[in-house]
């Protein structure tokens, strides 16, 4: 079955009773990330797969809401600039 990309939504479901969370997915990327943090963890396991959608179970705490990170031009290129350093230095090893 092929979905619309408006239709494939996630899901994040939790209450303050529970620990753990249920994330429903047809995401394939968020598959994938889940899956392999399901290899990582016995916390998080997969409940129930079907042809395009996947429901895990994650512990309520690995869900987070972060603001993003607003870097000025100048620290932008500070950051640049020390990346680029490190990533020579690193080459003249190999």
């Amino acid at each position: 079955m092929n979905l619309t990309k408006y239709e494939m939504e996630t899901i994040i479901n939790f209450n303050d009773a529970e620990d753990n969370a249920q994330i429903y997915t047809c995401n394939k990327a968020l598959m994938r990330k889940l899956d392999s943090y399901c290899q990582k963890s016995q916390l998080i396991y997969r409940e129930k797969t079907d042809e395009c959608s996947k429901t895990y179970i994650i512990p309520k705490k690995y869900i987070q809401i972060r603001f993003p990170r607003e870097i000025s031009d100048e620290k932008r290129r500070e950051l640049s600039e020390r990346a680029k350093t490190n990533f020579h230095s690193e080459e003249g090893l190999k």
